[in-house]
């Protein structure tokens, strides 16, 4: 609320116009920008439209030129519009399964504990084996996504580590796993249990998102095959994201969006008072060593190598199950000139844009 936020100083192709609280962000093109060209975009506004099925309507009408996130089921009638182009982004944007890897009471009360079900390395990846991730790319995301083997996509080819293979679908594999961990069905109930504790836990998704929705009880079958019982619960996601950063979930599915340059040390250094993002509260002082040196190696090939060996250490840790990049699929309307639509953004260069009458 500060007046501050409302007259910034810029130096960019844009000024701030007008700000409507929960309506609109307008921008000015900046004339004394040395960006700025007789012919470029004299104004941008930003809608906020929270309705999904709105916008695509908007859309089609030409009352909005831009639309990102679109839904994959809404991807061949756009194509079918003359006046739309539809391109897919990749590899900005991961979903996950998470798993707190501490005792969520026992943290609230000061203290770092193992979580009894997900602070062994040996029951992630059982878990990350038993889920069948490949069906949501396949029949909910129509193939715009990939598996995931971590938390750098393929598209950063310099820093990939290309020896990384996703975890395959094998719930036999992901059963003798447990069983190595003492995770065994006793009394024949069809759960497992260990020192008498019995493999039970709550999966929670922000409610309105109907992929994870269509994936959570996905998940849920998958790991009832194995002996896992999972409740999924649905959050208002403004008490979901608190929930996440107070670390009360044991277990969750959320998505994550790439920083450019990449930044690791937000989700995975052990510090859980100076990373916050780090939902997972991940601890191991070897990635902690790697990440403090990327932070000040100068060479670039010393910086792509510790990249990959952190890769190859999180995989082997699985802190989260990584299930699978998302497209992030843009629509716009055809009248834009110029625009370049890359993982870098769909609005990237957008002083260079020209808009046909």
């Amino acid at each position: 609320t500060a007046e501050e936020n409302f007259n910034p100083i810029t130096n960019g192709p844009f000024k701030l116009k007008n700000w409507i609280n929960d309506q609109a962000i307008i921008l000015s093109a900046n004339k004394s920008s040395f960006l700025y060209e007789t012919n470029s975009v004299e104004e941008l506004i930003f809608k906020v439209v929270p309705e999904y099925s709105t916008r695509i309507i908007q859309l089609k009408k030409g009352e909005i030129d831009l639309v990102e996130d679109i839904k994959t089921n809404d991807v061949d009638p756009l194509i079918n519009n003359k006046l739309i182009e539809v391109v897919p982004i990749s590899g900005r944007d991961y979903e996950y399964l998470g798993w707190n890897n501490i005792d969520p009471q026992e943290y609230a009360a000061g203290n770092i504990i193992p979580n009894k079900f997900f602070g062994s390395a040996k029951v992630r990846k059982a878990l990350t084996n038993a889920l069948q991730r490949g069906v949501v790319v396949e029949e909910y995301l129509s193939g715009y996504g990939q598996l995931a083997a971590g938390p750098i996509s393929p598209i950063f080819k310099s820093v990939y580590e290309q020896s990384l293979k996703p975890y395959t679908f094998d719930p036999i594999i992901a059963a003798e796993l447990l069983a190595e961990e003492g995770w065994i069905d006793v009394d024949n109930d069809g759960i497992l249990e260990k020192d008498n504790v019995e493999f039970k836990f709550s999966l929670n998704i922000p409610s309105g998102n109907p992929r994870r929705d269509f994936a959570a009880a996905l998940f849920k079958n998958n790991l009832k095959v194995i002996g896992i019982d999972v409740t999924i619960e649905t959050h208002e996601f403004g008490v979901f994201i608190e929930n996440l950063f107070t670390k009360q979930f044991d277990a969750w599915i959320i998505m994550w969006v790439v920083p450019i340059p990449i930044n690791l040390n937000i989700s995975w250094y052990s510090d859980l008072e100076t990373t916050p993002l780090n939902f997972t509260s991940y601890q191991n002082l070897q990635v902690d060593n790697l990440l403090d040196e990327l932070e000040i190696v100068s060479d670039k090939k010393r910086k792509n190598d510790l990249y990959k060996k952190i890769q190859l250490m999180l995989y082997a840790d699985q802190p989260c199950s990584f299930l699978y990049w998302v497209d992030n699929i843009v629509a716009y309307n055809n009248r834009i000139e110029n625009i370049s639509i890359s993982p870098l953004g769909s609005v990237r260069n957008c002083w260079s844009w020209t808009v046909k009458n």
